[in-house]
């Protein structure tokens, strides 16, 4: 199964790692494929700046040592060719990806 972490968890398994973070990345890792997309990692980037620009390093050694998959997400899908979807479902149905 793949799996999409968000920004949040993120911070949480990067600035503050507890058994409860470290134990959840390792059931995650074992069996399945963690998917990060783009925007999140670019909200990520953000929010250290903003929050933890000290602690910067700690993003490129965590990056490097999870192994995920990254998603790359049209930003602004043509609504005459995609109706369906509208900000609310597409982040929902994208949780979905299998």
């Amino acid at each position: 199964m793949r799996i999409m972490l968000d920004t949040n968890i993120l911070i949480s398994v990067i600035f503050f790692p507890s058994n409860q973070t470290r134990n959840l990345i390792k059931r995650i890792t074992e069996q399945n494929e963690i998917v990060i997309c783009d925007y999140v990692i670019e909200e990520l980037s953000l929010v250290i700046e903003r929050k933890f620009s000290s602690r910067k390093p700690a993003l490129k050694d965590f990056f490097h040592s999870l192994p995920f998959d990254l998603v790359q997400v049209k930003r602004n899908p043509e609504k005459e060719k995609y109706p369906e979807i509208t900000s609310h479902t597409f982040h929902k149905e994208l949780a979905l990806i299998t």
